[in-house]
């Protein structure tokens, strides 16, 4: 048997040696750099992601609270303008009705039963 693949220990058994530490090195500095590679990649991209978005600068983006207030605003106004126009259609009705009764003066009160 060859050093590398087995190793003697004091009781006479061979220890099983698969990878030197020099190869178990290569192999995490290999990964590393891989990995590393990987991650500049990603910041390249990011970055001319972000630098094609900044030209479009002349478009100017509402944030969501600004058109919250907006919208509220808006659907305010729409009530009042409901609530005026409710308004006017029951003053205009009042004012037809009280117009065109007559009461009669003449006939004979109804006595009104309460129940406390």
């Amino acid at each position: 048997m060859s050093q590398s693949s087995a190793m003697r220990t004091k009781t006479g058994k061979s220890k099983k040696n698969f990878m030197s530490t020099s190869d178990a090195l290569q192999l995490a500095a290999s990964i590393a750099g891989a990995q590393e590679a990987r991650s500049r990649q990603k910041v390249a991209r990011s970055q001319a992601s972000s630098s094609h978005n900044h030209s479009r600068e002349g478009r100017t983006r509402k944030s969501g609270r600004a058109k919250l207030k907006e919208v509220k605003v808006q659907l305010a106004a729409e009530r009042a303008m409901a609530k005026k126009k409710r308004v006017q259609l029951h003053k205009k009705t009042v004012t037809e009705t009280s117009a065109t009764s007559t009461y009669d003066v003449s006939g004979s009160k109804k006595k009104r039963v309460s129940f406390a």
